[in-house]
């Protein structure tokens, strides 16, 4: 009866050991994964704008929403323009200064409108100056950030494969959409 035991007391102590290691990597996984889960990662954001542009006492309201891509900080997006309907914004942000152009019909001819400040703020609101293919010089405007929402890739492995389309498209797998905004050893 002693061997029994010996040999029970024996098997107990290789489960121990089983369990006990078990426990120890399942508590490194619960503490490194959330610690993962947690980066920060670079994202698309996406903002609903209203701009009011001002010439000679008028005032020509427009609101857009544009996607900002972080990686090098140019923005694009539809809007409208009340008197003249649909418009297509492009543009970059760089620090403090944004500069853009807005495409639409005016009369039944393309227009284009050349807005650029430098008082960009972290609300995402500004105020500058604007020109215009008409002719119209140094009108002011004053741009005011609405709702943003944010894109939320896990890492860039996942934005790359939800654009498989566009992956034989050098700038798909160049971007820095779901890369970690800080990375270790830096």
């Amino acid at each position: 009866m002693s061997r029994g035991r010996h040999i029970t007391k024996k098997a107990r102590s290789g489960r121990s050991k089983w369990l006990v290691l078990g426990l120890v990597l399942g508590l490194f996984l619960a503490l490194a994964i959330p610690a993962g889960a947690g980066v920060e990662r670079y994202q698309f954001k996406t903002t609903d704008y209203t701009v009011t542009y001002t010439i000679r006492g008028n005032n020509y309201p427009q609101t857009f929403t544009v996607t900002l891509n972080p990686c090098d900080g140019t923005f694009s997006g539809a809007g409208n323009q009340p008197r003249w309907g649909d418009t297509l914004t492009e543009g970059t942000i760089d620090g403090a200064t944004i500069n853009y152009t807005t495409d639409y019909v005016v009369w039944g001819s393309p227009y284009t409108l050349t807005a650029s400040a430098t008082d960009f703020d972290s609300s995402g609101n500004f105020s500058g100056t604007w020109t215009d293919t008409l002719g119209n010089t140094l009108g002011t405007m004053v741009g005011v950030a609405g709702a943003s929402t944010f894109s939320s890739y896990k890492n860039h492995g996942e934005y790359v494969a939800a654009n498989v389309e566009e992956f034989g498209n050098p700038e798909t797998a160049q971007s820095c959409i779901g890369m970690p905004k800080v990375s270790k050893g830096r």
